[in-house]
């Protein structure tokens, strides 16, 4: 009776636990707990079992007393109330959640109305206590929900439980141990002399509890939890690998023998362009048949809803929700081609391409621990190849110029202005590729060699994780730089115009406030002020390219942030003369006299803001410039006073 009195409040902890209600309804459970210890007392004594006598086939039976019989009302309101917090939880989630719940409440239904039986004979009706088998149902049931469903991720738990296991031994036997020489040798573990002792022990034991702690993540790793190991593993190898690459096919090469080796056989890398129409295109493939492949071109049903999403297609979860007709068709889909998971490769917003997997060669389910690794690698995957784009269009982009400047030199004498522009710009290319990309490529290259030799190994967690925060700015600003280059060249010779189909009319200031709050963080960092003075009433909307304006503000913005080093920016929308203007005014270095006529032409920069921050292309005033007066009538302007700050003005007609 002692174990049964517990069950009902005890399974109440668990769906607390399970559905996430734990602490909105911790001081209920604990008073609960309180309560059923006190019918745990009574059970002692003949208030709760009066007696015992023969029933049925059994010699020993339980007879209730005065406090048995509110004891079971509660102990069935109990479980009703853990049942209903259950089916509530089942009645709003979806997908992998929502099987989970819908077998731990068959399991609970099937547990709970067989172990009822036991109390019939409590009260002389004669049903023996039959259904008591079926409690052993809900183990079962549960198994089934941990291994088809994930429920509790049991090899992430069971790792888990063998580290503490691990260190409350480790702990219990240190103390232990360390109090038996306090008595044996100073005295007493109270002793002056043991005090001293302790101050000169505490570091050695926090330096062998990490040591110790290190040790069983190895052990745990490589022999209890090998085929997990292996996975985080060569997946981690595969990122390292990544990060060095620039070349898309030996990129897409990397992905699939990876995959390979952990057991996936049936793998497709899809490159996906829908700048003109949606178009799929196999940038590598392995396992697939010729008639899985002219299935899988067609990508609109899955690619749709990776763009809604933004999170990995697992087909398993995609069946247990089944919502929408839609779902149901992509479920058959994804059947015809034999595909488990899909894998999203996004670059910033856009779906630049999809890793599509088959079922593990094992017959495993992939669990979260898989999904979270994989979920990262096509992250990184997604930049690598990004990275490796760019990088072709720049060496592209170089052939092109080395092929126009030929051109020009065949004309000297007709076409020498030119041909000296040209010269130059190229001149002013090759300086800032050698200058701009080669600091951030020798910081990746450094970081990742101490990775790969092994020199972050003994690194605490938040030491490794700067490292990759490192690489990771350092690649992002190396695709910015690109970025602008392609941009700043695409802009370049004809008359920059607009797509007709992307005009459309915009409220400027939401524009400039969109980027204001953008840059939050940015001028966090950096202990400076950043204000948006909004205007007193909506201003007249204007015609333009809003992903074109943005940008435009947002250079104007980013520059008063990194050339102040304290102060203020400050920035304000207001109308005037038929015009919406956007007026950036900091305290920054300013702008030399010098350097103020040339400071909208490409690859220029004013001598200090070179002094003050290394990494800039000169390309960012002259894309402001080229979006600015592709509005007619546009004009961007500046003042400045070096040492003293700079204000920028964007005047846009209105609509």
């Amino acid at each position: 009776m002692g174990a049964a009195i517990f069950i009902s409040v005890a399974y109440l902890h668990f769906v607390l636990r399970f559905t996430g209600l734990y602490e909105e309804k911790k001081r209920m459970l604990w008073f609960s707990y309180a309560m059923f210890l006190l019918f745990f007392i009574a059970d002692f004594t003949p208030y709760f079992i009066t007696k015992v006598k023969p029933a049925l086939f059994f010699k020993f039976w339980p007879k209730p007393g005065v406090l048995f019989h509110p004891f079971l009302a509660l102990w069935f309101l109990y479980a009703l109330y853990a049942g209903y917090l259950l089916y509530r939880k089942y009645s709003t989630s979806k997908g992998i959640i929502h099987s989970q719940i819908q077998y731990v409440l068959i399991g609970m239904l099937v547990g709970f109305i067989g172990g009822s039986t036991n109390y019939f004979l409590f009260y002389n009706i004669p049903i023996p206590p039959i259904g008591n088998i079926l409690a052993s149902a809900y183990v079962a049931i549960l198994a089934y929900a941990i291994i088809r469903y994930r429920l509790m991720d049991i090899r992430v738990m069971g790792r888990r439980a063998f580290m503490y296991a691990g260190i409350g031994v480790f702990a219990y036997i240190f103390f232990y141990g360390l109090a038996w020489v306090n008595i044996r040798f100073f005295g007493g573990i109270f002793s002056r002399t043991s005090y001293t002792a302790g101050i000169l022990i505490a570091p050695f034991f926090v330096f062998i509890l990490y040591r110790m702690i290190n040790g069983l993540e190895r052990l745990a790793d490589k022999y209890l939890f090998a085929n997990l190991y292996t996975y985080q593993e060569t997946i981690t190898k595969l990122s390292e690998e990544l990060s060095h690459s620039t070349d898309i096919n030996a990129i897409t090469n990397s992905i699939v023998d990876t995959l390979q080796k952990l057991g996936i056989s049936r793998v497709a890398i899809i490159k996906v362009d829908n700048r003109e129409g949606l178009v799929c295109k196999f940038e590598k493939v392995s396992g697939l048949k010729s008639h899985e492949l002219d299935k899988l071109s067609d990508c609109d049903i899955f690619v749709s809803y990776l763009i809604k999403h933004q999170k990995p297609l697992v087909k398993d979860e995609l069946k247990a929700m089944q919502s929408d007709n839609g779902e149901v068709d992509l479920i058959n889909y994804m059947d015809d081609v034999k595909m488990a998971l899909c894998l999203p490769l996004f670059t910033g917003e856009r779906l630049a391409g999809v890793i599509a997997l088959g079922d593990k060669n094992s017959g495993d389910a992939y669990n979260s621990e898989d999904l979270g690794l994989l979920s990262t690698l096509s992250y990184q995957a997604g930049i690598a190849l990004e990275n490796a784009r760019l990088y072709k269009e720049v060496q592209d982009f170089n052939t092109t110029l080395e092929q126009k400047v030929s051109e020009q030199t065949k004309d000297i004498q007709e076409k020498a202005e030119r041909l000296e522009k040209l010269l130059k710009v190229k001149s002013d290319f090759i300086f800032l590729m050698s200058h701009q990309l080669r600091t951030p490529i020798s910081v990746i290259t450094g970081m990742t060699s101490m990775m790969k030799d092994g020199d972050m190994d003994g690194m605490p967690q938040e030491k490794k994780q700067e490292f990759i925060e490192g690489i990771y700015t350092k690649s992002r600003k190396l695709a910015d730089i690109l970025n602008d280059f392609i941009k700043a060249e695409s802009m370049d010779g004809e008359e920059f115009k607009f797509a007709p189909e992307d005009i459309k009319k915009v409220q400027f200031e939401d524009v400039i406030k969109a980027v204001c709050d953008n840059s939050a963080f940015q001028v966090k960092e950096k202990g400076i002020n950043l204000e948006y003075i909004t205007p007193t009433s909506p201003l007249p909307a204007i015609t333009t390219d809003p992903h074109y304006l943005e940008q435009a503000v947002t250079n104007i913005v980013d520059n008063a942030i990194k050339y102040t080093q304290k102060g203020f920016v400050r920035v304000r929308a207001y109308a005037e003369n038929q015009n919406v203007v956007c007026e950036v005014s900091d305290s920054g270095i300013g702008i030399p006299e010098a350097d103020k006529g040339k400071l909208f032409d490409k690859f220029v920069r004013a001598k200090n803001a070179v002094d003050a921050y290394a990494y800039g292309t000169g390309l960012g005033l002259f894309i402001v410039k080229k979006i600015v007066e592709a509005h007619k009538g546009g004009k961007v302007t500046f003042t400045s006073e070096q040492n003293k700050g700079t204000t920028f003005k964007i005047s846009i007609p209105i609509a």
